[in-house]
């Protein structure tokens, strides 16, 4: 999807990428033993898909910078926090609502926000 928007995206004053993430995808986390919510053995592999779209985020970023054409596009990855949706079963304790307000802030940014990083709505998520 990346490669089929870049068109657009070079000609796009303030270009965005926003890659939908997840926080069980921080190592930092994950390796102190953090309380991510939810049931550890069913995320294996969703916390693992989230970790390689990080890795993709920070490839991206460092593609786009290396290319003139392509330096002025911020990507980043995004967690909305544990919101409750159909495949939690409705257990996260923030609303779909309150989970978009990062996605949103990171996508309409005016370019101030720099770019191969990994966020929530409060700040900088470790890797």
């Amino acid at each position: 999807m990346i490669h089929e928007t870049l068109p657009l995206l070079r000609c796009s004053e303030n270009p965005r990428i926003v890659n939908v993430s997840s926080t069980t995808a921080s190592f930092a986390l994950s390796s102190a033993g953090t309380d991510l919510g939810g049931d550890a053995d069913h995320r294996i592999a969703y916390a693992t898909s989230k970790a390689a779209l990080n890795m993709v985020t920070v490839q991206y970023a460092r593609a786009f910078a290396a290319d003139p054409q392509l330096a002025h596009i911020k990507i980043n990855s995004v967690t909305p926090g544990y919101v409750a949706t159909d495949m939690n079963e409705g257990e996260g304790h923030r609303s779909i609502a309150e989970g978009a307000r990062g996605i949103i802030k990171f996508a309409t940014a005016a370019g101030h926000e720099g770019t191969g990083g990994f966020h929530n709505e409060q700040g900088t998520v470790p890797w």
